[in-house]
């Protein structure tokens, strides 16, 4: 590649989950010069270059680069009755995700905003067996090689069921998974159907999950441009305990109890020991005197 790139952070980082570094790029030549795959190795961070906005980039230029992480917090809905009579939700073909199975790892499709698609390409997901008035979160990550803008929207099943707009998106994703989903071989199926019989009175606590993929990166691979790859992401179904942090968090407060209960008796300890120290001290004093 012709030209050299140097990158430093500035002032006034990102923070939170939707937050970035700030990197100022120096090169010589055209943004056309530089490829999706150009690196920048600066403090331990691995910056890959977001140049959409960058023509003649002889001069200075700020990149913005995003998180690869992002969040969206609910409330578990009100039980309702699931039908046990086809359609059910189990003829969606939809992966889900619950408390008690709260991981997934699969490619969601993406593609570049539209006049019709804003937010990019449309998957959803299931998120099911929650408890009524919980607080949740539900994270998507994935890796900086794939630059991606991520929207998560969660929608009851009435709000889902009533609106065209909403209903049309979801059999439109679902019927496109029927012949050719997009997923990891080894992946456990979607949603676990129970060997006995559902009782028509069961109530459960479900919604919808809508999430929106956006490529948000450019290259000169027209391939890549005309066909945005899969990305690798991971959905993460984080439910919160007694509603204020959550449950991902607890080994991490369980850690920092036990090392401040471990640094009290440390200091007590040490305290005893210069108190000790103090008294010999004393007692030599004494004796000379």
């Amino acid at each position: 590649m012709e030209g050299k790139i140097s990158a430093k952070v500035l002032p006034g980082l990102g923070g939170g989950w939707r937050g970035g570094l700030e990197v100022e790029c120096t090169a010589l030549g055209y943004a056309s010069k530089l490829l999706l795959s150009d690196v920048v190795w600066f403090g331990g961070w691995k910056i890959y270059l977001r140049h959409d906005s960058i023509r003649d980039i002889s001069r200075h230029n700020v990149c913005t680069i995003s998180a690869n992480t992002e969040k969206a917090i609910f409330l578990g809905p009100s039980s309702l009755q699931v039908p046990v009579e086809h359609p059910t939700l189990e003829d969606l073909n939809l992966e889900a995700l619950s408390p008690q199975h709260w991981t997934l790892r699969t490619h969601i499709r993406a593609a570049f905003p539209t006049d019709s698609a804003k937010h990019g390409q449309a998957s959803w997901y299931l998120l099911h067996r929650l408890e009524d008035g919980r607080r949740y979160e539900v994270r998507i990550c994935w890796a900086a090689t794939q630059p991606t803008s991520f929207r998560l929207e969660t929608y009851d099943l009435p709000t889902v069921f009533e609106n065209p707009e909403l209903i049309t998106s979801l059999a439109q994703y679902s019927e496109g998974r029927q012949y050719g989903p997009t997923q990891i071989a080894d992946e456990p199926p979607s949603i676990s159907r129970p060997t006995a019989k559902r009782d028509p009175d069961d109530l459960s606590s479900t919604l919808f999950l809508q999430v929106f993929a956006a490529a948000d990166y450019y290259t000169t691979n027209k391939t890549i441009m005309n066909n945005v790859p899969p990305v690798f992401v991971d959905i993460i179904l984080d439910p919160f305990i007694f509603n204020v942090f959550p449950r991902s968090l607890l080994p991490t407060a369980a850690y920092i109890v036990l090392l401040a209960i471990g640094g009290w008796y440390l200091a007590k300890y040490v305290g005893s020991w210069f108190d000790n120290l103090a008294k010999q001290d004393a007692n030599k004093e004494k004796k000379k005197i």
